[in-house]
Protein backbone atom coordinates (compact mmCIF):
# COMPACT_ATOMS: atom_id res chain seq x y z
CA UNK A 1 0.00 0.00 0.00
CA UNK A 2 1.34 3.44 -0.96
CA UNK A 3 1.48 5.78 1.99
CA UNK A 4 0.06 9.30 1.78
CA UNK A 5 2.06 12.47 2.36
CA UNK A 6 0.28 15.78 2.86
CA UNK A 7 2.03 19.00 1.79
CA UNK A 8 0.90 22.40 3.13
CA UNK A 9 2.78 25.50 2.02
CA UNK A 10 4.07 28.61 3.79
CA UNK A 11 2.21 31.84 4.35
CA UNK A 12 2.34 34.41 1.51
CA UNK A 13 3.27 31.82 -1.14
CA UNK A 14 1.26 28.97 -2.64
CA UNK A 15 1.36 25.28 -3.42
CA UNK A 16 3.88 25.82 -6.22
CA UNK A 17 6.63 26.08 -3.61
CA UNK A 18 6.66 22.25 -3.59
CA UNK A 19 7.15 21.85 -7.35
CA UNK A 20 10.91 21.25 -7.09
CA UNK A 21 10.59 18.46 -4.50
CA UNK A 22 7.20 16.90 -5.23
CA UNK A 23 8.37 14.57 -8.05
CA UNK A 24 10.95 13.00 -5.73
CA UNK A 25 8.43 12.67 -2.88
CA UNK A 26 5.94 11.05 -5.27
CA UNK A 27 8.33 8.17 -5.89
CA UNK A 28 7.39 6.68 -2.53
CA UNK A 29 4.21 8.52 -1.50
CA UNK A 30 0.81 9.48 -2.81
CA UNK A 31 0.86 13.28 -2.47
CA UNK A 32 -2.05 15.32 -1.22
CA UNK A 33 -1.20 18.98 -1.68
CA UNK A 34 -3.38 21.47 0.19
CA UNK A 35 -3.71 25.13 -0.80
CA UNK A 36 -4.40 27.22 2.28
CA UNK A 37 -7.25 29.74 2.69
CA UNK A 38 -6.68 33.18 1.26
CA UNK A 39 -3.93 32.00 -1.05
CA UNK A 40 -3.92 31.12 -4.75
CA UNK A 41 -5.80 27.86 -5.26
CA UNK A 42 -7.28 27.86 -1.77
CA UNK A 43 -10.72 28.86 -0.44
CA UNK A 44 -11.43 32.42 0.68
CA UNK A 45 -10.53 33.28 4.27
CA UNK A 46 -13.61 34.55 6.13
CA UNK A 47 -13.47 37.06 8.95
CA UNK A 48 -12.32 35.49 12.19
CA UNK A 49 -10.28 32.78 10.48
CA UNK A 50 -8.00 30.80 12.78
CA UNK A 51 -5.41 28.05 12.74
CA UNK A 52 -8.08 25.73 14.15
CA UNK A 53 -10.08 26.38 10.98
CA UNK A 54 -7.04 25.27 8.99
CA UNK A 55 -6.91 22.03 10.95
CA UNK A 56 -10.58 21.48 10.14
CA UNK A 57 -9.82 22.08 6.45
CA UNK A 58 -7.00 19.53 6.61
CA UNK A 59 -9.28 16.93 8.17
CA UNK A 60 -12.02 17.61 5.63
CA UNK A 61 -9.50 17.27 2.80
CA UNK A 62 -8.36 13.89 4.12
CA UNK A 63 -11.95 12.70 4.34
CA UNK A 64 -12.80 13.98 0.85
CA UNK A 65 -9.73 12.21 -0.55
CA UNK A 66 -10.68 8.97 1.15
CA UNK A 67 -7.49 8.87 3.21
CA UNK A 68 -8.15 6.75 6.31
CA UNK A 69 -4.62 5.74 7.33
CA UNK A 70 -2.21 8.05 9.19
CA UNK A 71 -0.31 10.41 6.89
CA UNK A 72 3.22 11.71 6.65
CA UNK A 73 2.73 15.46 7.07
CA UNK A 74 5.19 17.87 5.45
CA UNK A 75 4.56 21.50 6.29
CA UNK A 76 6.47 24.70 5.63
CA UNK A 77 5.92 27.69 7.89
CA UNK A 78 2.14 27.93 8.14
CA UNK A 79 1.87 24.32 7.02
CA UNK A 80 4.08 23.34 9.93
CA UNK A 81 1.76 25.12 12.37
CA UNK A 82 -1.24 23.28 10.96
CA UNK A 83 0.61 19.97 11.08
CA UNK A 84 1.61 20.41 14.73
CA UNK A 85 -1.94 21.31 15.77
CA UNK A 86 -3.39 18.42 13.75
CA UNK A 87 -0.87 15.95 15.19
CA UNK A 88 -1.54 17.13 18.75
CA UNK A 89 -5.34 17.00 18.44
CA UNK A 90 -5.58 13.93 16.19
CA UNK A 91 -2.45 11.81 16.67
CA UNK A 92 -4.20 8.90 14.97
CA UNK A 93 -4.21 10.93 11.75
CA UNK A 94 -0.48 11.77 11.60
CA UNK A 95 2.17 9.06 11.25
CA UNK A 96 5.16 11.40 11.01
CA UNK A 97 5.70 15.14 10.92
CA UNK A 98 8.31 17.05 8.92
CA UNK A 99 8.25 20.76 9.71
CA UNK A 100 10.22 23.42 7.83
CA UNK A 101 10.83 27.02 8.93
CA UNK A 102 8.03 27.03 11.48
CA UNK A 103 8.47 29.38 14.47
CA UNK A 104 6.82 27.88 17.53
CA UNK A 105 6.75 30.86 19.87
CA UNK A 106 4.47 33.87 19.45
CA UNK A 107 5.91 36.91 17.74
CA UNK A 108 7.79 39.31 19.96
CA UNK A 109 6.29 42.79 20.22
CA UNK A 110 8.52 44.44 17.55
CA UNK A 111 7.85 41.62 15.04
CA UNK A 112 4.14 41.68 15.84
CA UNK A 113 3.96 45.40 15.19
CA UNK A 114 5.74 44.89 11.86
CA UNK A 115 3.24 42.18 10.89
CA UNK A 116 0.30 44.38 11.86
CA UNK A 117 1.69 47.12 9.61
CA UNK A 118 2.17 44.60 6.79
CA UNK A 119 -1.33 43.26 7.26
CA UNK A 120 -2.84 46.76 7.05
CA UNK A 121 -0.75 47.70 4.03
CA UNK A 122 -1.70 44.57 2.09
CA UNK A 123 -5.37 45.05 2.88
CA UNK A 124 -5.44 48.75 1.93
CA UNK A 125 -3.01 49.16 -0.96
CA UNK A 126 -2.11 45.59 -1.91
CA UNK A 127 1.29 44.09 -2.70
CA UNK A 128 3.09 47.19 -3.94
CA UNK A 129 6.71 46.90 -5.05
CA UNK A 130 8.16 48.19 -1.74
CA UNK A 131 6.00 45.73 0.18
CA UNK A 132 7.09 42.87 -2.05
CA UNK A 133 10.74 43.80 -1.53
CA UNK A 134 10.27 43.83 2.24
CA UNK A 135 8.60 40.42 2.18
CA UNK A 136 11.31 38.98 -0.06
CA UNK A 137 13.99 40.18 2.34
CA UNK A 138 12.26 38.37 5.18
CA UNK A 139 11.52 35.13 3.36
CA UNK A 140 14.38 34.56 0.91
CA UNK A 141 18.06 34.08 1.69
CA UNK A 142 20.48 36.66 0.34
CA UNK A 143 21.61 34.39 -2.49
CA UNK A 144 18.02 33.42 -3.36
CA UNK A 145 17.04 37.06 -3.81
CA UNK A 146 19.65 37.34 -6.57
CA UNK A 147 17.74 34.72 -8.58
CA UNK A 148 15.06 36.36 -10.68
CA UNK A 149 12.96 33.18 -10.75
CA UNK A 150 12.74 33.18 -6.95
CA UNK A 151 11.67 36.81 -6.59
CA UNK A 152 9.33 36.52 -9.58
CA UNK A 153 7.59 33.56 -7.96
CA UNK A 154 7.12 35.41 -4.68
CA UNK A 155 5.85 38.49 -6.54
CA UNK A 156 3.36 36.38 -8.48
CA UNK A 157 2.00 34.79 -5.31
CA UNK A 158 1.49 38.16 -3.65
CA UNK A 159 -0.02 39.89 -6.67
CA UNK A 160 -2.50 37.13 -7.46
CA UNK A 161 -3.77 36.45 -3.94
CA UNK A 162 -6.96 38.10 -2.67
CA UNK A 163 -5.56 40.83 -0.46
CA UNK A 164 -8.41 40.84 2.09
CA UNK A 165 -8.21 37.08 2.60
CA UNK A 166 -4.42 37.24 2.73
CA UNK A 167 -4.54 39.93 5.41
CA UNK A 168 -6.97 37.84 7.49
CA UNK A 169 -4.67 34.83 7.39
CA UNK A 170 -1.68 36.94 8.44
CA UNK A 171 -3.70 37.78 11.52
CA UNK A 172 -4.59 34.16 12.20
CA UNK A 173 -1.21 32.56 11.52
CA UNK A 174 1.27 35.23 12.60
CA UNK A 175 -0.20 38.00 14.71
CA UNK A 176 -2.51 35.90 16.91
CA UNK A 177 -0.45 32.69 16.96
CA UNK A 178 -0.24 31.02 20.36
CA UNK A 179 2.88 29.35 21.74
CA UNK A 180 3.15 25.93 20.09
CA UNK A 181 6.28 24.84 21.96
CA UNK A 182 4.42 22.77 24.61
CA UNK A 183 2.39 20.96 21.96
CA UNK A 184 5.51 20.26 19.93
CA UNK A 185 7.31 18.84 22.95
CA UNK A 186 4.44 16.43 23.60
CA UNK A 187 4.06 15.05 20.07
CA UNK A 188 3.91 11.26 20.01
CA UNK A 189 5.10 10.60 16.45
CA UNK A 190 8.56 10.91 14.86
CA UNK A 191 9.27 14.52 14.00
CA UNK A 192 11.75 16.37 11.81
CA UNK A 193 12.26 20.09 12.42
CA UNK A 194 14.22 21.96 9.74
CA UNK A 195 15.23 25.61 9.67
CA UNK A 196 17.02 27.73 7.11
CA UNK A 197 20.36 28.91 8.38
CA UNK A 198 19.46 32.52 7.56
CA UNK A 199 16.02 32.38 9.20
CA UNK A 200 16.04 35.26 11.67
CA UNK A 201 13.41 33.76 13.99
CA UNK A 202 13.07 30.00 13.66
CA UNK A 203 16.77 29.43 13.08
CA UNK A 204 17.59 31.11 16.40
CA UNK A 205 15.01 29.27 18.49
CA UNK A 206 15.10 25.76 17.03
CA UNK A 207 18.07 24.23 18.80
CA UNK A 208 17.36 25.29 22.40
CA UNK A 209 13.59 24.69 22.26
CA UNK A 210 13.58 21.30 20.53
CA UNK A 211 16.09 18.90 22.01
CA UNK A 212 16.18 15.29 20.77
CA UNK A 213 13.61 13.20 22.59
CA UNK A 214 11.39 10.15 22.37
CA UNK A 215 9.74 9.56 20.00
CA UNK A 216 12.66 10.23 17.63
CA UNK A 217 13.05 13.96 17.05
CA UNK A 218 15.55 15.48 14.65
CA UNK A 219 16.51 19.16 14.39
CA UNK A 220 18.45 20.28 11.30
CA UNK A 221 19.66 23.63 9.93
CA UNK A 222 20.07 24.03 6.15
CA UNK A 223 22.60 26.50 4.69
CA UNK A 224 21.55 28.86 1.91
CA UNK A 225 17.93 29.14 2.99
CA UNK A 226 15.88 31.55 5.06
CA UNK A 227 12.14 30.97 5.46
CA UNK A 228 11.33 28.85 2.38
CA UNK A 229 13.80 25.96 2.68
CA UNK A 230 11.91 23.48 0.44
CA UNK A 231 11.83 26.12 -2.31
CA UNK A 232 15.33 27.55 -1.78
CA UNK A 233 17.18 24.30 -1.03
CA UNK A 234 15.25 21.52 -2.78
CA UNK A 235 18.09 19.00 -2.89
CA UNK A 236 18.74 19.25 0.83
CA UNK A 237 14.99 19.06 1.46
CA UNK A 238 14.61 15.90 -0.62
CA UNK A 239 17.58 14.26 1.10
CA UNK A 240 16.33 15.12 4.58
CA UNK A 241 12.76 13.97 3.98
CA UNK A 242 13.77 10.74 2.25
CA UNK A 243 16.17 9.88 5.08
CA UNK A 244 13.48 10.72 7.63
CA UNK A 245 10.86 8.60 5.86
CA UNK A 246 13.28 5.69 5.56
CA UNK A 247 13.73 5.71 9.33
CA UNK A 248 9.98 5.92 9.90
CA UNK A 249 9.23 3.14 7.40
Amino acid sequence: MTRTAVLWHSMLVDDRMWDKVAPAFAQSRYLLRISGPGHLGGPPAPRGSSLDDCVSLALATLVAAGVDSPVDWVGSGWGGHVGILLAAAHPDRVRSLAVFDTPLTPLAVPERMMMIALQSSLRIVGATRPIRRTIAAGMLADQSRKQRTATAYLDDCLLRADRSSLARMIGAVSIRRADLTPLSADLTMPTLFVSGEEDRVWGQEAAPSLRPAQPPRTVVTVPGARHLTPFEAPTATMDLVHAFWSRVD
